[in-house]
């Protein structure tokens, strides 16, 4: 599926269309099947019915001079930057799974969710992969940290701020990107994804 977002949106428009796919309640094969998404920022869990849920939190973004751009006062120069986003993703669990299941099936616990919610970010269900190709190997040829190259790198991942209420244990998944330099003045300009 080929999209246009404006280039800073680009990452995360991958990343969220991404989780998404693994949460698709039609698609029995994602990672995150059962699990409820929020794109709003929103702390919804009134009762054991609303877990497991994931929703967006937190984004910040940071630009720096790309290594190699022209510096200095010349105001006319295409100063080429390098912009590194940081998106929180808030993961609440029923808190009576606990941190893991210790027999591997279900229910499943903290880390069990947290494991899942960060495979699907690296594992683009979209990718068609060869028939007959199955298990490691097809989960290999789907993995893309670089976010179909929006990303001059891997993304990485952090877990922090446990929040335990009466329901539910929530965690932070903060996903560190570092997208495809830009050039000053041009960060409004559309980017295809394929």
């Amino acid at each position: 599926m080929s999209t246009s977002v404006t280039q800073p949106a680009a990452p995360l428009a991958v990343l969220i269309e991404r989780l998404e796919w693994h949460i698709d309640i039609g698609n029995a094969a994602g990672l995150l099947h059962g699990l409820t998404w929020h794109f709003e920022p929103t702390w919804k869990v009134e009762g054991i019915k609303d877990l497991p849920n994931l929703t967006v939190i937190e984004f910040t973004d940071q630009e720096a001079n790309f290594a190699g751009a022209v510096k200095g006062v010349d105001t006319k120069a295409n100063t080429i930057i390098a912009p590194v986003q940081v998106v929180t993703f808030m993961l609440s669990v029923r808190k009576a799974y606990g941190l893991f299941n210790r027999t591997g099936g279900n229910p499943k616990g903290l880390l069990d969710w947290a494991s899942r919610v960060r495979d699907a970010m690296e594992i683009d269900g979209e990718v068609t992969v060869a028939e007959g190709v199955t298990g490691v190997d097809a989960t290999i040829a789907q993995l893309d940290s670089r976010l179909r190259d929006t990303c001059l790198k891997p993304f990485t991942t952090l877990i922090r701020d446990n929040v335990v209420r009466d329901v539910a244990w929530s965690i932070g998944i903060e996903v560190t990107l570092y997208p495809r330099e830009t050039i000053r003045g041009t960060r409004n300009d559309p980017m295809l994804i394929d």
